[in-house]
């Protein structure tokens, strides 16, 4: 098992250059890259290399901090972390490095085929303005499975054998997945593409929008808007949206079992063919499509259903 807790103790900037300062590989095959530059106001603090083959899954956990995964990986994986003051404050290497020191703890370990990759608060409270904003950016084996969680940042993931997605106020951007999805938002919008496997997604305040779906599993949102487009649907399918439309394209001809409300807005099922209705009113529908089959439950409060063939 490897630990390591990551820490710059020197950064040096020069005005109008990029400055990179890198270790020899050690015996396992990582190296710590220390890097400065400025990207949006960022500085890269360091850059650290792995064995990609070594690598099963992927587990990052943050605080104030953005995602983003590729999964384009194939001899060395890479952990690179960028920093900034709030508000996309530049700050310079003795304020970056004071503000660590005293505010923030970031961990990696990698064992059992799982990198784990954290960042804690060392104090409960930090004072306005004086903390720091930060991007971690991994390059991994497309293969590996992500679970990807972010306390108050944006997580994008393309290319990954599956994934568990969650942020509290951020949102969600994901693609090229060839297992199963689940993602979550408290605050922020979920947008999905190309899962070959089944998709979950839940939103309090936000939109789900998802295309090239292999397998939809459901779409639930409190106060947000829902479209997807999906080749097929798992066995019991829900989508539900409090306040916001909904609309659901599906590929294909397959037996499907519709039930749809709504408290006030309206169905629209005038794109599809071989309809044949148990119950059919303004705010009510169960019906049977090419002969019925798999179970699609949709329901709004106040929002329209639409549902629809290519």
């Amino acid at each position: 098992m490897r630990k390591n807790i990551l820490a710059i103790a020197l950064i040096t900037f020069m005005l109008g250059a990029s400055c990179i300062q890198e270790n020899h590989p050690s015996e396992d095959g990582t190296s710590l890259v220390s890097t400065v530059l400025q990207k949006d106001n960022y500085k890269s603090l360091f850059k650290k290399q792995y064995v990609s083959s070594q690598i099963k899954t992927l587990d990052v956990a943050t605080v104030s901090s953005d995602i983003e995964v590729y999964g384009d990986a194939s001899g060395s994986a890479t952990l690179e972390v960028l920093v900034k003051g709030p508000n996309n404050k530049p700050l310079s290497a003795a304020e970056i490095k004071t503000r660590l020191d005293r505010y923030y703890r970031i961990t990696d370990e990698l064992s059992g085929g799982t990198l784990r990759v954290k960042v804690e608060h060392k104090t409960s409270r930090i004072p306005n303005n004086q903390g720091l904003n930060m991007k971690f950016i991994l390059h991994m084996p497309k293969s590996a499975l992500s679970q990807l969680q972010s306390v108050s940042g944006d997580i994008e993931l393309k290319g990954a054998g599956g994934a568990s997605i969650a942020t509290t106020s951020g949102d969600i951007d994901l693609s090229d997945i060839t297992g199963n999805v689940k993602a979550s938002s408290v605050s922020g919008d979920v947008e999905a593409r190309d899962v070959k496997g089944s998709f979950a997604a839940t939103s309090t305040s936000g939109d789900i929008k998802a295309q090239a779906m292999t397998r939809l599993q459901s779409a639930v949102t409190t106060s947000g808007d829902i479209a997807v487009k999906t080749r097929a649907l798992a066995d019991e399918v829900k989508l539900r949206s409090t306040s916001g439309d909904i609309q659901l394209t599906i590929a294909g001809n397959s037996g499907i079992t519709f039930r749809a409300a709504t408290v006030s807005g309206d169905i629209d099922l005038d794109r599809v063919a071989d309809v044949k209705y148990d119950t059919k009113s303004k705010r009510k529908i169960v019906a049977q499509l090419n002969g019925g089959g798999q179970t699609l439950s949709v329901e709004t409060v106040s929002g329209d259903i639409k549902i629809s063939r290519p």
